[in-house]
C-alpha cells in the first residue's frame, strides 16, 4: 500500500462535513491564531465534534504559511486532551486541518 492509498482511504474525514469551518485565508499569523483560539473555545462551549480550519496553500512565492503555527497549536490542544484526532488536509485550493474534538 502506497502513501496515496493511505491518504485516499475511507478513514479520512471529508473536511466539508465538519460541523464548524474556520477560513483563515489571507490572515496574518497573529490574527489567525487569535481567531483559532476563539473558535476552538466556541467549539468547546457548543460541544461541536469537528472543525475544519483552512488557509492559503504554499506557493513558490508565498513564504511561510499558517501550517506550522496552526499545527503546533492543535498538537498542544491534543496533549491537553481537547483534540482527539487531527488530520492534515492538502488540496490545491486550500490547506488546513480537520480536527475531531474529545467530547
Amino acid at each position: 500500500m502506497g502513501i496515496d492509498d493511505m491518504l485516499d482511504g475511507p478513514d479520512l474525514p471529508d473536511p466539508d462535513e465538519a460541523e464548524v469551518k474556520l477560513d483563515l485565508c489571507g490572515e496574518r499569523k497573529v490574527e489567525a491564531m487569535m481567531r483559532l483560539e476563539k473558535t476552538m473555545a466556541d467549539c468547546a462551549k457548543s460541544s461541536a465534534a469537528s472543525l475544519f480550519v483552512f488557509f492559503d496553500p504554499a506557493t513558490p512565492v508565498s513564504g511561510e504559511t499558517l501550517f506550522q503555527p496552526v499545527g503546533k497549536h492543535l498538537r498542544d490542544a491534543k496533549n491537553q486532551g481537547i483534540v482527539e484526532r487531527c488530520y492534515p488536509v492538502m488540496q490545491e485550493e486550500r490547506t488546513g486541518f480537520y480536527v475531531k474534538f474529545v467530547l
